[in-house]
C-alpha cells in the first residue's frame, strides 16, 4: 500500500530538529564564552608550559582563584604592572599572588614577530610606573636613583629567580589596604632574552610580611623559564591547545 507523505508533519519535525540544533549550538557557544584556561590553574599552567616554555608550579598551601585584575593607585588612576588572571592566595590568608595574562606580555615587533625581546628597559620602566604611582615623585634622574637605591633589588646572573637574566624586586608603597587586609605590597619584574616577561604583584598581611622571605623562596623555585634558546611563539599551537583544554573542561 502506498503512504501519502505528509508535507505538514515533515515541516514540524524539520522545526523541531532545527530548535534542538540551535538550542545545542547555544549551549555550545555559553560554555564556550564561560571557559577561561585561567579557570584552572592547572590548564593555565600546562598552557603557559606548552606555549611559552616556562614551567608554573603551584604549592598545596597555596589555592587558586580566576580573578581578572588591573590594579590602580592614585587620582590619575593608572596601572600597576599589568593585566593579572588570576591569583594564588596562601591558605592562612597572609600572602596572595597575582598572576600575569601573559598573552599580554606577547609584543608583536615587526623585527622579532610575537616575540618579547627579554630586554630589561621595558619591565624595568613599567616597575618605575608603579613606583612612580606610588609614589607621586618627579622622576628625574636624581629621584630616580634615590628612590631605585631604597625601594628596588636587582638580581643578575645564573643566581637569578626562576631562570631569568634579570629580574626586579620592587617595594610598592600602598595607599589602601588591598583586598581590605593586605597592606604590603611586592612587585616582581622577571625578562629572559627572547622570551615573553612575567610581572607579579604580592601582597602580605602584617604577619605574611614578618614571612616574606619564606614566601619568596617558595615562589622563585615554583616559576622558572626552560633553558631553550631556540623557544618562539607558535600562534597555531596556542589556539589548538585552548580548543584541547576547553573540549576536556565540558566532558
Amino acid at each position: 500500500m502506498k503512504r501519502s507523505y505528509n508535507f505538514k508533519h515533515s515541516r514540524i519535525i524539520w522545526k523541531i530538529v532545527l530548535l534542538l540544533i540551535m538550542y545545542c549550538n547555544c549551549v555550545v557557544v555559553e560554555v564556550s564564552a564561560q571557559y577561561s584556561i585561567e579557570n584552572s590553574f592547572s590548564d593555565y599552567s600546562k598552557y603557559i608550559s606548552e606555549v611559552m616554555d616556562i614551567s608554573w608550579k603551584r604549592s598545596k598551601t597555596f589555592v587558586w582563584e580566576r580573578s581578572t585584575v588591573i590594579l590602580s593607585q592614585g587620582k590619575r588612576g593608572r596601572g600597576m604592572g599589568a593585566v593579572y588572571s588570576g591569583m594564588l592566595q596562601s591558605k592562612d590568608g597572609n600572602c596572595l599572588i597575582l598572576y600575569p595574562n601573559m598573552n599580554f606580555m606577547l609584543v608583536d615587533n615587526k623585527e622579532v614577530p610575537w616575540k618579547w625581546t627579554g630586554d630589561p628597559v621595558l619591565p624595568r620602566n613599567q616597575m618605575l610606573d608603579d613606583l612612580h604611582c606610588a609614589l607621586k615623585p618627579g622622576m628625574d634622574s636624581d629621584t630616580i636613583s634615590i628612590v631605585w637605591e631604597k625601594y628596588v633589588t636587582t638580581y643578575i646572573g645564573k643566581d637569578t629567580p626562576f631562570n631569568a637574566d634579570t629580574v626586579f624586586v620592587s617595594q610598592i608603597p600602598l595607599e589602601n589596604l588591598y583586598q581590605g587586609k593586605y597592606m604590603y605590597c611586592t612587585g616582581i619584574y622577571a625578562c629572559k632574552w627572547g622570551r615573553p616577561s612575567m610581572i607579579f604583584k604580592c601582597f602580605f598581611t602584617e604577619e605574611g610580611k614578618m614571612n616574606e622571605e619564606k614566601y619568596l623562596s617558595k615562589f622563585y623555585k615554583a616559576v622558572k623559564y626552560r633553558r631553550n634558546d631556540n623557544w618562539s611563539y607558535d600562534n597555531e599551537k596556542a589556539q589548538m591547545l585552548q580548543y584541547e583544554l576547553y573540549l576536556k573542561s565540558v566532558r
